[in-house]
């Protein structure tokens, strides 16, 4: 074994060079062939320190640049491999691919060479570790990590497919996280698809991957591979974060092949509320059967992940359109009836009366309609009906007051705000109520009976008007000098004067961006979950009885 500082014969279990008093790491073992030839390679550029791995595309090692004083890694061929052409040229293909992407999230490749029919690259060394031996190491992985990690490599995916790259190897092995800060790097291109025309080393009906991070199309050899095969993976990824374990169990990699191809991906066993359903619903989605219903491009499913919207979930479009209909629905059912009712008991109705009398029941009825054909379509498209259901009478995205806790937004905190707060707030909506339900029934009652209210002289009582007029002020004052109240209480607590209003009364109780910051969240009382669980959305029931089944 020679030294390769300078070239020097080495003497076993020495540990410097006797000629140039270079130290020898314990690990350059004489008999590793292999790294003798690397080192012959490399000259005194690098000094080779120990091998990081080995894998079916060869073997990689650790070394140090002494020019420029880093660590690289530098990957190799093995002889016997470099001796079969298509290994040789799958190689180099590997090589090229690298060479070619430079992005923050991708491991960088610096240089290519060969030495006695031994190729070989050299490329960015990651101190740290790989995704899957933290997941060996914590099982599951938090939300925030989970969310950080899909980002960084849906990111690198997408300026990979941009440029014509499909890796098709999206694993936890090939995502490494850099020690410190955490940066996730993809690496590993070895089987890589290149959209580039030139002659494929894959054949029609050839299955290469991972079996357990295989999309169905690539499980069944399609040779129609494209990104939203490495979007599936990547959802496996997820999945395997979230949940501790694969979605698909076989014991040989056919089994898990055929289930694959065959079967349909259950939702993760969540536990309580310790995951929101967005990333769950934005996982699920990359797991879909069919390419064409998962997300447009890794740049889309980047950005759902990233935005830091108020709604939480990313909804399905067959449920988007009947997102919080059912309010809408109720409120046309009400005026329609009520109209309806003035019409027909009226002794002689005027011709605006008689026209909302027949139309406003029958938008009422074509309202009802449509949301009953949207949600049977809804169904047909393998949604069950407790989450349809769900769907329909959510909150809205500006709801303010009270709501069933079944059919509540993820992130609403009305049960964690103060009782003074939600004691404002419930005013609030009773005059709402109030305001709506009340004059609709006096206009009602004046329209079916016009004698009301009138003296015998034919004028009008005024105590009728105050009658009617006085609750009402009084409903509405009564909520005002609460909120005044509590406002300034909040003001006192170090809140500013707007968002002392917005925390009394009118931020939506789902506007995450508002109830996250640091100031708001001290105000709010602890999260249901730490004594209490809070008990699930009809979406949240439907989804575990269905895995109970299964």
């Amino acid at each position: 074994m020679t030294c390769a500082h300078c070239g020097g014969e080495l003497v076993d279990g020495a540990k410097f060079c006797p000629h140039c008093g270079e130290r020898l790491w314990a690990d350059a073992q004489p008999h590793d062939r292999l790294r003798v030839l690397l080192e012959q390679a490399l000259g005194t550029h690098y000094r080779v320190v120990r091998e990081l791995g080995r894998g079916g595309m060869g073997i990689v090692y650790l070394a140090h640049e002494r020019g420029l004083d880093r660590d690289v890694a530098i990957k190799v061929l093995p002889p016997e491999r470099a001796l079969s052409e298509h290994y040789r040229e799958r190689f180099l293909r590997e090589a090229r691919t690298a060479g070619k992407l430079s992005h923050p999230n991708i491991v960088p490749l610096y240089s290519f060479g060969e030495h006695e029919g031994m190729p070989y690259y050299v490329m960015g060394y990651v101190e740290g570790e790989s995704l899957a031996s933290r997941l060996d190491r914590e099982n599951r992985l938090p939300e925030a990590d989970v969310r950080r990690i899909l980002i960084a490599v849906g990111e690198a995916l997408h300026y990979a497919h941009q440029r014509g790259v499909v890796h098709r190897d999206i694993k936890p092995q090939n995502i490494l996280l850099e020690a410190g800060s955490n940066r996730p790097m993809l690496t590993d291109f070895g089987i890589a698809k290149i959209d580039s025309g030139a002659t494929a080393f894959t054949s029609t009906g050839v299955v290469i991957g991972t079996p357990d991070y295989m999309s169905p199309e690539q499980a069944s050899g399609s040779p129609d591979i494209g990104p939203a095969s490495d979007l599936f993976s990547l959802g496996i990824v997820g999945y395997a974060m979230l949940a501790g374990r694969l979605p698909t169990e076989g014991r040989t990699p056919a089994e898990v092949l055929a289930a694959r191809i065959t079967g349909r991906i259950a939702p993760p066993p969540i536990v309580g509320s310790e995951v929101s359903p967005s990333l769950v619903s934005t996982v699920m989605r990359c797991l879909e059967k069919d390419p064409a219903r998962r997300f447009p491009d890794a740049g889309v499913f980047t950005s759902v992940l990233a935005r830091r919207e108020d709604d939480e979930e990313e909804v399905p479009s067959e449920l988007e359109a009947i997102e919080s209909i059912g309010l809408l629905n109720l409120s046309f059912a009400y005026v329609g009836t009520a109209a309806w009712l003035v019409w027909r008991n009226a002794a002689s109705p005027h011709i605006a009366l008689e026209l909302a009398g027949k139309i406003l029941p029958l938008l009422a009825i074509l309202s009802m309609l449509l949301t009953l054909a949207l949600a049977v379509a809804a169904q047909r498209r393998g949604h069950r009906l407790a989450r349809i259901i769900h769907h329909i009478f959510r909150a809205p995205r500006s709801w303010r007051v009270w709501y069933p806790r079944r059919f509540r937004r993820h992130d609403d905190v009305w049960d964690r705000l103060p009782v003074g707060v939600r004691l404002v707030r419930a005013s609030f909506g009773w005059f709402a109520a109030a305001a709506i339900i009340v004059p609709a029934h006096v206009v009602v009652w004046r329209l079916l009976h016009p004698e009301w209210g009138q003296s015998s002289g034919g004028g009008k009582n005024w105590w009728v008007t105050a009658a009617v007029t006085l609750p009402v002020l009084g409903v509405l004052l009564a909520p005002l000098i609460s909120a005044w109240r509590v406002t300034e209480s909040l003001k006192r607590k170090g809140l500013p004067q707007g968002d002392a209003g917005r925390f009394a009364y009118a931020a939506p109780l789902a506007q995450r961006s508002f109830w996250t910051r640091p100031a708001v969240a001290a105000l709010l009382r602890p999260a249901a979950g730490a004594g209490r669980r809070q008990a699930p959305t009809l979406a949240e029931t439907s989804t575990s009885t269905d895995r109970t089944r299964r």
